[in-house]
């Protein structure tokens, strides 16, 4: 029989029997109770638990203001039980510790809990930090998180949280991204973050997120955005699309650059629709984009976009193995209206860069075609088609067609352009 015993001693036997409790935990308080022992039944008995306060290192301080713990052989249980944080958020613990087999089963449940206190309640029984939430920042979650370890083995957490206002720190972004609110479901390995509504930046999405360890590509993802702007795109994924380099590296933008370790990982799948799309002068409607991402390297299955009336269909690849990304469009237009005419291209595209670079960097050839073209105010040419050739030279757009033909009545004209230098 025990009173008043401080537990910062019970917590030091506890470790003596195989809990794998952080040295860096600390535990103040007191228990009283009775545990017997006998030959055969072993140990059996329960204690109480008083005014308990649990801190680690870098997180908040726990308060348990009493728990039943009870003690069968080598079981350890206690009994669900409420643990306050300083923000006057609680949560039921349940926690059940087999000291032969080293098992550990541990039930957290809450209807508003901030991140920092659910890492301090999972490493007061010795759990690893959980899936996702590990890396979330401010906001709340809600719902029940479970976590079960077995002998040597690694243990597994299990649960379903509705998540608010959390903000997280995803590689390659500039800044965190705001989880407004999602749903979360955790199986061990896999994640499912489900009516995900969030914002990047200036850039507001939904959508869906999963991650399963293991697989050919861990992260697939489904987002929709309203509308974003180019230059506010580029910003947020500023880490992923341009890295340090010299002066002769950044102009010429092909000199390759070290792939950090988290780029180099990265195995992504999905898509990604934008309403609307804009940059100076341009803009891109309905666009909509398959992409399969592989360390370095993005590969656009699919690109789809209205643009100017007309619609582009593309794929291609992003290279983001240099100093600057690397851009490689192949793909047709149709329909595009242009001082009244409806223009038809197919041709490929390739630039470097970012912001204004794109378009000093920008090089395109291909077939193209032309309805309705006016020539004067009495004159319009029904047909016209050729080859065509777009590239920058001193900062200024330069176009080459060639053999073109120009049908006008029962005549067909045949010739080759180029814009001034």
């Amino acid at each position: 029989t025990v009173r008043q015993l401080p537990v910062a001693g019970v917590v030091e036997v506890a470790r003596h029997f195989g809990a794998a409790l952080p040295k860096q935990l600390s535990l103040e308080g007191s228990l009283e109770g009775a545990i017997g022992f006998s030959r055969d039944a072993g140990l059996q008995g329960q204690v109480l638990v008083r005014d308990v306060s649990v801190s680690a290192p870098d997180a908040p301080e726990l308060k348990i203001e009493h728990a039943r713990i009870e003690v069968d052989r080598d079981r350890v249980h206690a009994a669900p039980f409420t643990i306050e944080t300083g923000a006057g958020r609680a949560a039921q613990v349940e926690a059940d510790f087999r000291t032969g087999a080293q098992t550990l089963d541990l039930l957290v449940a809450s209807r508003g809990l901030a991140a920092d206190d659910l890492r301090s309640a999972s490493e007061m029984f010795g759990a690893p930090p959980i899936p996702l939430l590990a890396a979330c920042e401010d906001g709340t979650w809600k719902g029940w998180v479970r976590y079960r370890r077995e002998g040597a083995a690694e243990g597994l957490w299990t649960g379903a949280v509705e998540l608010l206002g959390v903000r997280l720190a995803v590689d390659g972004l500039s800044e965190p991204v705001l989880l407004r609110s999602a749903s979360a479901q955790i199986d061990g390995g896999k994640l499912v973050l489900s009516r995900l509504r969030a914002q990047a930046g200036q850039i507001a999405f939904e959508g869906e997120y999963r991650h399963e360890d293991g697989a050919a590509r861990p992260d697939r993802f489904r987002f929709s955005v309203p509308e974003a702007g180019a230059a506010e795109l580029e910003r947020v994924f500023a880490p992923t699309l341009r890295r340090q380099g010299g002066l002769i590296a950044r102009t010429l933008g092909l000199v390759r650059a070290s792939v950090p370790d988290w780029l180099a990982a990265r195995h992504a799948e999905g898509s990604i629709e934008i309403g609307t799309l804009t940059a100076p002068d341009l803009r891109w409607e309905k666009l909509r984009a398959r992409l399969a991402w592989t360390g370095p390297t993005v590969e656009v299955a699919e690109l789809v976009s209205v643009w100017s009336q007309g619609k582009l269909k593309a794929k291609g690849s992003i290279s983001l193995a240099s100093v600057l990304p690397v851009y490689r469009l192949q793909g047709r237009l149709d329909g595009f209206s242009w001082r009244g005419a409806a223009i038809d291209a197919d041709g490929r595209l390739e630039t470097v860069g970012s912001g204004v670079e794109l378009l000093q960097n920008l090089k395109s050839a291909g077939t193209c075609s032309a309805a309705d073209v006016p020539l004067s105010e009495d004159l319009e040419c029904p047909i016209a088609k050729g080859r065509y050739e777009i590239f920058f030279r001193r900062g200024t757009p330069q176009l080459k067609l060639t053999s073109i033909e120009v049908a006008l009545g029962d005549e067909v004209y045949q010739g080759q352009g180029a814009s001034l230098a």
